[in-house]
């Protein structure tokens, strides 16, 4: 009899994360992600997964997301849309206390190049979530010339390897740098779902895919108008 049951996302780069009842994830034009049940007896034996089912329900998610059942408790989710946001609902079947409502956003492509203002609106958000302060004026002149340039990236890993972001950061925990990291980018606090989808990056140090996932969300591309 099933005690106990995650459901598990893993990325193309073998990333995983367990998922909450309710849990976001965001995924790129053709980009794929695997979800997989992994479940325990009550014993805290490991469930076998020949024995395990999945069942999932893609209504409004159809043409946005091609959902392709494996068994054995497993599917691979692909983008299959440009951008767009829905939810899969997720279930063991006869088991009504496992359920996973799962919101999906599909990311636009990455954005390459950045109008003036556009570009200035990141130099400022950008040096909030870094090093919390607005930038200097030569600085401020020179970052909106990489990001208009396409060099965006390395904008970023040049300010991460900086003394002052060692300084900023040093006492901090992953969750406390995600947490500022959404303050400097979005204007707010992280979400439940958001801390969930960004933590292991953060503790991995990957703060690059994260900031990089932010400043390319819906969200921030709203605020450059």
């Amino acid at each position: 009899m099933l005690c106990q049951v995650e459901l598990v996302a893993v990325d193309s780069n073998y990333q995983r994360v367990a998922l909450g009842e309710r849990s976001r994830i965001e995924l790129a034009p053709r980009e794929q992600i695997s979800l997989s049940l992994e479940a325990r007896d009550q014993g805290g034996r490991r469930f076998p997964r020949e024995r395990l089912a999945i069942g999932y329900d893609d209504g409004n998610c159809r043409g946005m997301l091609d959902v392709d059942d494996r068994g054995e408790g497993e599917f691979r989710v692909s983008a299959t849309a440009a951008q767009g946001r829905c939810t899969l609902e997720i279930w063991v079947p006869n088991n009504l206390n496992f359920f996973w409502e799962i919101d999906v956003v599909i990311r636009a492509a990455a954005r390459i190049t950045y109008s003036r203002a556009e570009a200035e609106v990141v130099v400022n958000a950008v040096y909030a979530a870094l090093l919390t302060r607005a930038p200097d004026a030569a600085s401020f002149s020179s970052a909106v010339a990489e990001i208009r340039s396409g060099n965006l990236e390395t904008l970023l890993n040049a300010m991460l390897r900086s003394q002052e972001f060692r300084e900023v950061t040093s006492r901090m925990t992953a969750a406390q740098i995600l947490e500022q990291f959404y303050l400097g980018i979005l204007d707010r606090e992280g979400d439940s779902a958001g801390v969930r989808l960004y933590l292991g990056e953060m503790q991995r140090r990957q703060y690059v895919s994260v900031l990089l996932k932010l400043i390319r969300s819906p969200e921030f591309e709203r605020r450059l108008g």
